[in-house]
Formats: C-alpha cells, structure tokens, sequence
C-alpha cells in the first residue's frame, strides 16, 4: 500500500498501536540502510535513522516526528538527535547529518 516504484522504503511503526509511524523513501538506486546503533530504544520516541553515499558523501538522514500531545518530557526528545549528532561526530567518515519531520511546538525546546 506505501510501496513506490523505483524507491525504497524505511519505516519505524508505532509499536502495539495500529496507523502511524515514521516513513522515509530512498530511491532504489541508492543503497542505504536503518542504522539501529543511532536509534533509540525508546519506543515513545519516533525517529528513525539511515544512513547512505550519495555522490561519493555519506549522510545520516534522521526522521522524527514529534506529536502535539507527547507521552513523553521534550527534553528526552531533544536528547536524542544530539546523543545522534555526538557521536556521529566523534567518527571520522565526515558524514553529512540531516534531521527533518513534523516537530510541532518543539523549536523553543532544541538546543543552540
């Protein structure tokens, strides 16, 4: 049903919850993979991690989506990417990082 011809599909469902959850397509011809060592166990949060080369640089590519009323404290959201961010730092493969999603009311909330 989310299937999109010539793309690849990464997804993180809502764990014992039906509908929602975080998508994210690549297309066929780049390879890529979910990268479960940046990924949270915390199954409140919703992101998701991949990582790729595209035009000979790798990138990490994070989805979060953060719902109008969390079940969660936002800083343990903003906790994560920035978990993510350091240690993707510390290795020396001069990734690109790029984090996009719905991060609704959040802003005031994100470190500088």
């Amino acid at each position: 049903m989310f299937n999109i011809p010539g793309y690849n599909i990464f997804r993180r469902d809502h764990p014992k919850r039906r509908g929602g959850g975080i998508v994210i397509y690549i297309r066929d011809d780049i390879k890529a993979f979910v990268c479960n060592e940046l990924s949270t166990s915390d199954t409140r949060i919703e992101l998701l991690w991949i990582r790729f080369i595209f035009q000979n640089r790798p990138i990490v590519f994070g989805a979060l989506y953060h719902p109008p009323k969390p079940v969660y404290q936002p800083c343990e959201l903003t906790d994560e990417p920035d978990c993510v961010f350091t240690n993707i730092l510390a290795n020396s493969d001069n990734s690109l990082v790029l984090l996009a999603g719905d991060f609704n009311r959040l802003m005031g909330y994100l470190p500088n």
